[in-house]
């Protein structure tokens, strides 16, 4: 496989896991409470902070346009995290690797990308439709799917994987950062509350019975990181992530004789900071962690993209 190819099908598959992302926390800001209200744009404020574009936001509402701060997480291209922006970088990244791909992924990454568009159409002012980001999410898994049954050959699935993995890392990352901390400013409000926000917000990134199981039934943060950072067996939790990265690199190091040492270095990398988050976690807290997994998720991300440049 060509490395521009390989490249493309990297990038293809964090756009998806990026665009499933936002729509995910744009439904958490919906669902936490009727939106529109001030909890809703408190915390659609506060999401905008944990993806990085909350400086943006305001420049662009203090220049005079009239936007809320949901519409621009999810459904504004002058938002390169949004969900529309992304289905623009799956199309950029789709055309050049057709030939490369299977026709069923192909026609699944173009209709989620399809439906992502839309929202920048349907939405206006601050209403945005829960239904169609559903949708999204539904087309995300789709084309998740036809990558996992179709892309076989030369290493691809690997490079796929890879890329919707490191994506994923700093996703769980920001979301439990997000839903914690945003938490602890209620708890001191409402401790009914707090929970309740919990239990809906968390729902929208898994299936909570893992979560009960292991606080007997009530939320509670020990339980939360245990569970989304680092239970292996939870998909949805940043040590399945973690360990899904270090599978692929493995298997593309193997596969490819002429790999890189960039490869190679991103795998102990990778193993790395498994073996270091619950230390870590417990010595500075879950925020310093997040930003420090997110910056991890970016140098591996540049690494993989060097080993793309020395086999070109």
């Amino acid at each position: 496989m060509l490395s521009r190819h390989a490249s493309g099908i990297f990038w293809l598959a964090r756009y998806v896991e990026r665009a499933d992302f936002t729509a995910k926390l744009a439904l958490a800001s919906m669902n936490a409470s009727p939106p529109g209200s001030e909890f809703s744009k408190d915390f659609s404020m506060a999401a905008l902070r944990s993806i990085g574009e909350y400086r943006s936001f305001c420049k662009l509402r203090d220049s005079g346009m009239e936007l809320g701060a949901l519409e621009y997480l999810a459904s504004r291209s002058s938002n390169p995290s949004s969900i529309v922006s992304a289905a623009q970088q799956v199309e950029t990244n789709l055309e050049p690797i057709r030939s490369e791909i299977p026709s069923e992924l192909f026609l699944a990454a173009k209709e989620f990308a399809r439906a992502a568009k839309a929202l920048e159409v349907r939405s206006s002012g601050n209403e945005l439709d829960g239904a169609a980001l559903i949708v999204i999410h539904r087309r995300s898994a789709e084309a998740h799917g036809a990558a996992a049954g179709r892309l076989l050959r030369n290493g691809a699935y690997e490079f796929w994987q890879t890329g919707r993995m490191i994506e994923r890392m700093g996703n769980i990352a920001r979301s439990v950062d997000l839903g914690i901390g945003f938490a602890k400013s209620l708890r001191t409000q409402d401790t009914s509350a707090c929970d309740a926000f919990l239990a809906s917000y968390f729902s929208n990134f898994s299936a909570l019975r893992g979560v009960f199981r292991r606080c007997g039934g009530k939320f509670g943060d020990a339980a939360i990181l245990e569970f989304f950072l680092l239970d292996p067996d939870s998909p949805s939790s940043l040590a399945f992530a973690i360990l899904e990265i270090e599978r692929c690199l493995g298997a593309l190091c193997k596969a490819r004789a002429d790999a890189s040492d960039c490869l190679r270095m991103a795998s102990h990398s990778a193993a790395e900071l498994r073996n270091e988050n619950a230390a870590s976690i417990a010595e500075h807290g879950i925020s310093v962690f997040a930003r420090e997994t997110i910056d991890f998720g970016a140098r591996l991300s540049n690494q993989v993209e060097i080993d793309f440049e020395f086999n070109s």
